[in-house]
């Protein structure tokens, strides 16, 4: 294919902190289909989060858990990746993914196209010196449908990649081509030429969306680990990957914060039709059956911001 850089309407992403106005950040987004929030984690987080999750991937060999080839260009040969993050990082769970700041960010992405999202998953994704630059992909393309779904198909699916080190060209930054969410032909993924490495400090963010082209990019570095955290995010009626129902206690989950238990699996997400849920127990709201505290307002078209 051809390179056409007149498609890539910025040759960067634009950047934010977490004081920055919600609906400012959107706008970036919906422009560039990334944007970058500096700060958005405090150094007390950054450091937690970490020392958390140092001794789990210490034990976490390099290369992917499944053996076909397909999967070692896409995980990557020095790449360890780490899941369960609700159940390793009390930091994570208590304050990253509860996040307003975070959420507010993700209502106004997903909750046009769907009453309320799921947390796909939690990747905790390290990439070693050597490792080569990952294949360029769209997200959406987890979903078979969208696989191939042109720019005005709705938004599947966002990603929010948190540096967990500093983030650059050398060791392994985010490659992303800004734009690529407009382009009429979703079967073309562009080159590495026309991408643009998402360099960012520790405790900054990339928010991208499921239709812009990106790949881990190559570490070229002799001893430097790039450690970032992907959590995406599927709209409500569309099968997340983690089944996080089954990998977090119920003990555990009414600990969680309200908003963040539906995110899970532990509360109905409403679908607005007759003013009834998806995922309930007999018509009977699942948070109400497992007998979750409080109410998850927030996370729901029509209903922004968090109930304590």
């Amino acid at each position: 294919m051809t390179v056409d850089d007149t498609r890539v309407t910025r040759p960067t992403l634009a950047r934010c902190t977490r004081d920055t106005p919600v609906a400012e950040m959107y706008e970036h987004y919906r422009r560039d289909g990334g944007v970058i929030v500096e700060g958005i984690l405090s150094p007390e987080d950054l450091a937690a989060i970490n020392a958390e999750i140092d001794p789990h991937m210490a034990l976490r060999a390099p290369g992917p858990r499944r053996s076909a080839d397909a999967s070692v260009e896409f995980h990557g040969a020095q790449t360890r990746r780490l899941r369960d993050l609700f159940n390793l990082s009390p930091t994570f769970r208590d304050r990253l993914i509860a996040d307003p700041v975070l959420l507010d960010l993700v209502d106004a992405i997903m909750l046009p196209w769907a009453g309320s999202y799921w947390l796909t998953s939690t990747d905790l994704i390290q990439i070693g010196p050597g490792n080569k630059a990952q294949v360029l992909h769209r997200d959406q393309e987890a979903w078979e449908y969208f696989s191939d779904a042109g720019a005005d198909q709705l938004e599947v699916v966002c990603n929010a990649f948190y540096a967990l080190t500093d983030f650059t060209d050398a060791n392994g930054a985010t490659r992303v081509i800004p734009g690529s969410h407009r382009w009429e032909d979703y079967s073309e993924t562009g080159t590495p030429e026309m991408t643009i490495p998402a360099e960012m400090p520790a405790g900054s963010m990339l928010m991208f969306s499921g239709k812009i082209v990106h790949g881990g990019g190559a570490n070229r570095t002799a001893d430097e680990e790039r450690r970032g955290l992907a959590i995406p995010f599927n709209l409500g009626w569309l099968m997340p990957m983690d089944a996080h129902p089954f990998m977090i206690d119920r003990a555990l989950a009414k600990t969680l914060h309200p908003r963040v238990q539906r995110l899970v699996g532990f509360r109905s997400h409403p679908v607005g039709l007759y003013g009834t849920n998806m995922w309930h127990v007999d018509y009977q709201e699942l948070g109400e059956y497992l007998g979750m505290d409080g109410e998850a307002v927030g996370g729901t078209r029509g209903a922004p911001g968090f109930a304590e």
